[in-house]
């Protein structure tokens, strides 16, 4: 029965937070919302910057998630 439980709050929990929905929009710097203009404009800004010094949009996600992790743990 527990095991139903937790499967059922990770569902719930999936299907909220994943945001299922599509924007066919890029974001940018006027683009409206809290989220948006926040979090979702200044990581992409971060991560465009990055991947200047280091030729590769998969490195500077890897830089970025790596910047994240290290300021949450300390």
């Amino acid at each position: 029965m527990k095991r139903i439980g937790w499967l059922a709050i990770m569902a719930s929990m999936l299907l909220f937070l994943s945001g299922c929905f599509s924007i066919n929009e890029p974001v940018t710097a006027e683009s409206s919302g809290i989220w948006n203009s926040f979090f979702v404009y200044p990581l992409s800004q971060l991560i465009i910057i990055i991947a200047g010094w280091v030729s590769s949009y998969g490195v500077a996600i890897i830089v970025v998630t790596i910047l994240f992790r290290a300021i949450l743990m300390h």
